[in-house]
């Protein structure tokens, strides 16, 4: 398998992620084959791998969320591991967020899962192919 190492620290939202988790969830469920963890991981890449994050998130394969009703945007979707746990980085067209931060769902509470706070840094493997 193909991947690139991006590299951030964990912070908190404004716990937006887990109302649109919940608003998308039969959308994730159908496209991706998961049952997202209400929430999202958010994470604020380290300065150096903002530009990795840019050059190989545009143009990687990526699969695209259809949004469950109108005034929503699609969603884009990269699938990665992060300790050998499936994740994906989730992109809305619309969001707040530049390239420097990322936003991971999985099936599990990855904060709570791998012991995460506010902080820690974590490495994030995105898949190429």
């Amino acid at each position: 398998m193909n991947y690139v190492k991006i590299v951030g620290r964990v912070f908190s939202g404004v716990g937006e992620g887990r109302n649109y988790v919940e608003l998308y969830k039969n959308e994730i469920e159908k496209t991706l084959g998961i049952k997202p963890y209400p929430g999202t991981l958010n994470i604020r890449l380290e300065h150096e791998y903002v530009d990795i994050a840019k050059r190989v998130l545009a143009p990687s394969p990526h699969t695209i969320i259809k949004p469950p009703r109108e005034g929503l945007s699609p969603v884009l979707a990269w699938k990665a591991y992060v300790k050998h746990i499936c994740v994906y980085i989730v992109k809305p067209l619309k969001t707040v967020w530049g390239f420097d931060v990322i936003e991971l769902i999985a099936e599990k509470n990855l904060r709570k899962f791998l012991g995460l706070a506010d902080g820690d840094i974590i490495e994030i493997l995105v898949l190429l192919t």
